[in-house]
């Protein structure tokens, strides 16, 4: 079985063939995947824009505003990043898919096994953070209107959509023609941002693994290095070490290429106090976000020293 087929990997592939960014899709299908997703992102931050711009000078509905035109201009970031570097990525993966299918030892391929079964237990809690809040933050918008028949007052509650945007026409009355604008668009911009923080944490979590294998193979031989048997192996145990240093380099070059095409952000906003729920909302979002990219980084950090400790 492919490697990408695997649980471990296959959530990755799917989130990426959905916006058209998968490196092993047909070209026609990513094309045309990829420019209609980013046609839809490109509409709302559009929209976005021009609320800031009209917005202009009013403090409340700025601060409310622009963290958001940030947000999509982070996710159309992330999309043309994947597609400028379509050819880097596939070559990481193959790098991947090579070190899965080397000869390692049984106890090797554990170490891989265990380390992705772990990142997909931690992605899994993160997919599920963000689709709730996702959820939340597109259904709240409904309240007013449901409050408005279950609970009518003297005047209609105001509308609001689910992200500041200006289309020149009056919400209040239009609220239901341009809403599912922004229910359409929230969904695939969390599939950008999830599939490609997925990408990015899957290539992290390998080479982790990689350099925790590393790791081992030195403290053996060093281990084994002291007793008579294994001074007589003295050229298996020279081979290993030629072993040990060229999947330290191949691991190395294999994160360089991952910094060169992985971009991180995080965006801090402000709204108005009508606006709290979402706010929360929002707030817990970007932490979980920037909670998610940190673990990953710093395991590899720890894992990496592991080598220079062996």
């Amino acid at each position: 079985m492919d490697v990408f087929d695997t649980l471990y990997w296959r959530k990755t592939k799917y989130l990426l063939s959905a916006i058209g960014v998968w490196p092993f899709q047909p070209v026609s299908q990513r094309r045309i995947i990829g420019t209609l997703v980013y046609l839809i992102i490109q509409s709302i931050f559009i929209c976005v824009f021009l609320k800031v711009a009209v917005a202009w000078g009013n403090l409340a509905e700025t601060l409310y505003s622009i963290p958001i035109l940030v947000y999509f201009s982070m996710i159309q970031v992330k999309i043309t990043n994947c597609h400028l570097n379509i050819k880097k990525a596939k070559y990481l993966l193959l790098q991947v898919k090579k070190n899965w299918e080397s000869n390692l030892e049984d106890s090797e391929f554990e170490i891989l096994r265990n380390d992705a079964r772990i990142h997909q237990m931690i992605m899994n809690v993160y997919y599920s953070g963000l689709i709730c809040v996702a959820t939340v933050y597109i259904i709240l918008p409904l309240m007013s209107p449901i409050l408005d028949i279950f609970i009518p007052l003297n005047e209609t509650r105001e509308r609001i959509l689910p992200y500041p945007a200006e289309y020149f026409v009056d919400i209040q009355k239009h609220f239901f023609f341009f809403y599912p604008h922004g229910a359409i668009v929230t969904p695939i911009a969390l599939t950008v941002l999830v599939g490609f923080d997925s990408l990015y944490a899957g290539f992290v979590q390998h080479a982790s693994s990689m350099f925790t294998i590393i790791g081992r193979r030195l403290e053996n031989l060093a281990e084994g290095n002291n007793t008579k048997k294994n001074l007589i192996n003295r050229d298996n145990s020279l081979n290993s070490v030629i072993t040990c240093v060229k999947m330290h380099r191949d691991i190395l070059h294999l994160w360089k290429n991952i910094t060169r095409i992985i971009f991180l952000y995080y965006s801090v906003s402000l709204f108005e106090i009508g606006e709290r729920i979402r706010c929360l909302w929002y707030a817990m979002g970007q932490v979980t976000h920037l909670f998610f990219l940190s673990y990953v980084g710093q395991k590899l950090i720890d894992n990496s020293q592991r080598v220079n400790a062996s």
